[in-house]
């Protein structure tokens, strides 16, 4: 995060994280806009993506559309962000 300069990031996982990754995205701190607070690093599984959890995200965001075409067709991303 720090390297691409994100104020917000997201780990997809196949597995459940452990616990030190749920320390060090705990560690990553609180994003903060206006009266709103989501966590810096929240991290999904890809089961949970499928059964259709979200990352929080603040207001007037939205994750539809962020994703590449293709990227993890696994997931069925392309069909959350209107590819093909």
């Amino acid at each position: 995060m720090e390297r691409e300069k994100a104020a917000l990031g997201l780990f997809l996982s196949l597995n459940p994280p452990t616990r030190e990754m749920e320390r060090e995205a705990a560690s990553a701190g609180i994003y903060e806009t206006g009266d709103q607070k989501v966590p810096r690093l929240q991290i999904l599984t890809a089961a949970q993506i499928l059964d259709g959890r979200r990352p929080q995200l603040p207001f007037g965001h939205s994750v539809v559309g962020q994703f590449e075409c293709g990227i993890l067709p696994e997931l069925a991303l392309t069909r959350l962000s209107g590819c093909g």
